[in-house]
């Protein structure tokens, strides 16, 4: 699941929920969305990239929540706001298991990990 949100006003207020992505080559993407989208209760194994929510600018919200992203070679999950996710990367590069903001109770096994504010995390 793709988007591009090159026009102002169509990449706010996405919500993506209850989702199973298998073997794809990006899982979900929305490039340059303008912020406050939601991805809750989804999987996405075995592809590509797991969860990509970036290229929002300052004072907009994306974030992840109760996802999992297992076994993907690109990057893991990138959002402002990650809680509650499982991520277990497996890249041959060594990919971003999670970059964002700030990340609440999250599981990460694998690849860099860049979050810039954490907690309730083992």
């Amino acid at each position: 699941m793709e988007g591009d949100f090159n026009t102002p006003g169509l990449g706010t207020n996405v919500v993506c929920e209850d989702l199973q992505i298998v073997g794809c080559q990006n899982g979900i993407s929305f490039y340059w969305a303008e912020g406050n989208c939601t991805v809750r209760r989804c999987s996405v194994h075995h592809g590509g990239g797991g969860i990509n929510l970036a290229g929002a600018p300052a004072g907009y919200q994306n974030m992840v929540t109760d996802c999992q992203v297992v076994q993907c070679t690109n990057s893991g999950i990138v959002a402002g706001l990650v809680t509650n996710c499982v991520i277990l990367v497996n890249g041959l590069s060594s990919p971003t298991a999670i970059y964002t903001t700030q990340a609440v109770g999250c599981k990460i096994d694998g690849g860099s990990v860049t979050i810039a504010h954490r907690s309730d995390m083992p």
